[in-house]
């Protein structure tokens, strides 16, 4: 530091690409385990670095914030829209995009326990509501977890990630009044979640009616989720608008008013059939 004292932390101003690709060197000797932090929307500057991260089987951690277009005033070339679609799709490399503090935790203590890989921690910068799933935060460890009780007797399936996991928790309270009973879903890895067993994966998508996926980003990702059975994904596929929070939702049809309005629908498609 400034002080000639010894510091953990390199500061590298807008130069994601060096930081990520030094990272990557500190993780090879030494015992070093490098993490890194930017916007999520700039990783695009590094995506090379965390490519050869994972070819590598190297343990970097790096860390994305400002995660989705409800960061909002910043406006569009602030706001992620492919990106999360283009970490996932690279091999060997784990996403992790928790819902609130305890997945957030959880998230952390797994990306520190994997030695053989690169992973990726994307988080949110809006305020969450924490999520109480008693005695199932086990769950998150492989990926995903249930925060219903219903078990095979929902309805459908609310799948959401991050800050999108508390308004499909908002969904699902308006419409159980309703008398429509929606399992909630909160896929903090789709990786791990797809690399768990077979009995885990059925213990979280039980229900045999629709399953909605919902995330504030390209929706390309999630339709393996959706072989074989009726859902749709509500994402965003096109940039973004500048906005606060609240406005910007609404404009991408993320409200809680519109995705109980598409998930009433989803219901009356299925039973029709």
């Amino acid at each position: 530091d400034p002080c000639g004292e010894p510091s953990q932390f390199i500061h590298f101003g807008v130069r994601e690409f060096a930081m990520f690709a030094i990272a990557n060197g500190l993780a090879t000797c030494c015992g070093l385990r490098p993490f890194v932090s930017t916007f999520l929307v700039f990783s695009d500057y590094g995506i090379n670095a965390v490519r050869m991260a994972a070819l590598m089987n190297l343990p970097v951690i790096f860390i994305f914030s400002h995660d989705s277009v409800f960061v909002g005033e910043d406006g569009p070339t602030h706001q992620p829209i492919e990106h999360l679609a283009h970490l996932r799709s690279i091999p060997q490399l784990e996403v992790w995009r928790p819902a609130d503090a305890q997945e957030t935790a959880v998230a952390w203590k797994s990306v520190l326990e994997r030695t053989d890989g690169p992973s990726c921690m994307v988080l949110t910068r809006q305020k969450l509501m924490p999520i109480d799933r008693g005695e199932l935060i086990w769950q998150c460890y492989h990926g995903a977890s249930r925060l219903d009780a219903y078990g095979s007797e929902c309805h459908g399936l609310l799948i959401a990630t991050g800050s999108e996991v508390n308004v499909a928790v908002q969904v699902q309270q308006r419409l159980a009044q309703e008398g429509l009973l929606l399992g909630v879903i909160s896929m903090l890895c789709l990786e791990r979640f797809l690399g768990a067993s077979d009995a885990f994966k059925k213990s979280i998508l039980t229900a045999s009616g629709f399953r909605m996926i919902i995330e504030a980003g390209s929706s390309s990702c999630w339709y393996q989720l959706l072989q074989g059975v009726d859902g749709c994904v509500c994402g965003i596929d096109h940039f973004g608008t500048s906005g606060n929070g609240e406005a910007v939702y609404h404009l991408h049809g993320f409200s809680v008013d519109e995705l109980c309005e598409k998930a009433r629908q989803l219901h009356k498609q299925v039973a029709l059939i």
